[in-house]
Formats: C-alpha cells, structure tokens, sequence
C-alpha cells in the first residue's frame, strides 16, 4: 500500500511507480513509462507516452498529452494532445 505525494513543482522520471497520490501545487512532467495512482496540479501537466495509472489525471489549468496514454478521467481547463507518439 502506498502513500500520497505533496510537492511545489515536479518530474516524475522514467519507469517510476507511485502506488499512491500525487498533489503538484504548481507544475508536473511525467516521463515515459510511468505508473501514478491518480494525480492532481495546480499548474499544467505534460504526460510523456506510456504513463498508466488507475485513477483520473485533474489540472487547474492545462494538460498535454504527448503520445499514448492509460488513465482514468482527464479533468483540466484545457486538454491538449500534442502527438500521438509512437
């Protein structure tokens, strides 16, 4: 079981496993490859290909989505995908 993460800004590296929340008050990037329970930001979040997670994907103001992803709902001001990756 795991635990929620809090931060100011962040980027989630490659092949990283969040087996809880992540709560980014400003801006976040997850790389390729990533695996996040559910997430939440302030500012914009870039989603990298490959990037699963369980729960929804929620943003103050705008995601990108860059390629091919697995989520639950994606909330946010904007929605944006900006390639379909490979």
């Amino acid at each position: 079981m795991g635990g929620g993460i809090t931060c100011t800004n962040a980027v989630i590296g490659n092949q990283v496993r969040i087996k809880g929340f992540l709560n980014v008050i400003e801006n976040v990037t997850v790389c390729d490859d990533t695996c996040i329970e559910s997430l939440h930001a302030g500012g914009d979040i870039m989603l990298r290909p490959r990037c699963a997670g369980g729960g929804d994907v929620s943003s103050d103001e705008t995601i990108f989505v860059c390629g091919k992803i697995k989520s639950g709902k994606l909330t946010g001001r904007n929605v944006k995908v900006v390639g379909n990756g490979p």
